[in-house]
């Protein structure tokens, strides 16, 4: 099927072109309304483009060529009009007809969403239902590609600029958050998440409440986050105190496998509903009780960790060697001995003893420095 030219043609024709094809496809579209007025014509014309992509007989780059120039209507036409082109258009492009079948274009309308935004200055409003609608049809394909911005901190910048409400704001971060969750990119995801509690106040904190425990399963299920207890200081996150995720958090900040087990026996059914995996948070447990061992030793026996994390004697190895890969812990192995030798670990908590720890360390280091310093200027040269 051959697709109208829309080059070197005014408004009004392309906009009676545009409808020709539609028509052409089953659109039921009265060609004699397809020359009033253009915002009513044009809103005719987008209420049908999903027969762009549920007729067998279009073909991609027709379809592409048809919405771009559905786009250059929308462009220009004055902001205060087309705001409500811009979103039905939005909304239109990240519906489920975008996918029928075997066949999905969200690739095209992607490409189309980014021309339209790219249309209007960086701070108009109008780039917001457009990022909205780009973001859905990246949730439901589970992709994420270049042209949709991801970095928070870029989003939260596009937020400002577009002048958004603290409920437009929440909705952008809460649906990046889940796209980044969808493509498997948890440390984004979580960066996200942190970045949506921290725009409650303590005026609105309880109304976070599942924005908090959304904020904690993300960050107990990522499998590359072992520190927690920036969490606690989170007020969203202190209003879930009488909850078992709560519960559950504070064992994963300074607990112990023994904690994480008796606690499991009594909350076994709150965690199944929270969607948190029992061995996926038994593996996690481990790391971290061993983390808290090394923290204050030199030495640990094979024997021990055996005991300590109930793990078989076959498993000890192994699970050393999970450690060394999170670099958590830099230790050496003597199997000759049957023990780890342990040179560093991360802390889990880092409060204020852990300060004055290391203010002390640093005095000690400034002041070994300025005795060198004395020593090599009385080297004669």
């Amino acid at each position: 099927m051959s697709v109208f030219s829309f080059i070197n043609a005014t408004e009004g024709e392309q906009a009676a072109e545009l409808c020709d094809y539609l028509i052409s496809l089953g659109a039921e579209l009265n060609r004699d309304l397809c020359e009033d007025d253009q915002p009513a014509v044009l809103g005719r014309i987008i209420s049908h483009t999903e027969k762009c992509f549920t007729n067998s007989k279009a073909k991609d780059d027709d379809i592409e060529a048809v919405l771009n120039s559905i786009v250059t209507l929308v462009l220009l036409m004055p902001g205060h009009i087309a705001e409500k082109q811009v979103k039905e258009f939005s909304d239109k492009l990240s519906g489920p007809s975008i996918r029928v079948g075997k066949v999905d274009r969200t690739g095209l309308a992607l490409r189309v969403l980014n021309n339209l935004s790219q249309g209007y200055e960086e701070s108009s409003t109008l780039r917001y239902p457009v990022y909205l609608a780009m973001l859905r049809l990246c949730l439901a394909s589970s992709t994420l590609p270049a042209l949709v911005e991801s970095n928070v901190d870029v989003v939260r910048r596009c937020c400002g600029s577009w002048n958004l409400n603290t409920s437009q704001v929440l909705e952008v971060l809460r649906l990046l958050h889940d796209t980044q969750l969808a493509v498997r990119r948890g440390d984004d995801a979580t960066k996200t998440m942190l970045s949506l509690l921290a725009e409650y106040t303590d005026k609105n904190a309880d109304q976070a409440k599942e924005d908090a425990r959304r904020c904690v399963i993300t960050h107990l299920t990522n499998s590359t986050t072992f520190l927690y207890d920036h969490l606690l200081r989170l007020k969203p996150v202190q209003i879930l105190s009488d909850e078992p995720i709560y519960q559950l958090l504070k064992i994963f900040v300074d607990g112990n496998l023994k904690d994480y087990m008796e606690f499991y026996s009594k909350n076994k059914e709150s965690l199944e509903k929270l969607g948190l995996i029992h061995d996926e948070n038994l593996t996690k447990m481990r790391l971290l009780t061993f983390i808290s061992i090394a923290n204050d030793r030199n030495e640990i026996s094979f024997n021990e960790i055996e005991d300590e994390l109930e793990l078989n004697d076959n498993e000890v190895e192994a699970f050393i060697i999970d450690v060394l890969k999170t670099k958590l812990v830099k230790m050496k192995i003597d199997d000759l001995n049957k023990k780890v030798i342990v040179n560093s670990t991360m802390r889990r908590t880092f409060e204020k003893a852990q300060w004055i720890q290391l203010r002390d360390k640093l005095t000690v280091w400034k002041q070994n420095i300025s005795l060198i310093d004395e020593k090599l200027s009385t080297v004669a040269v």
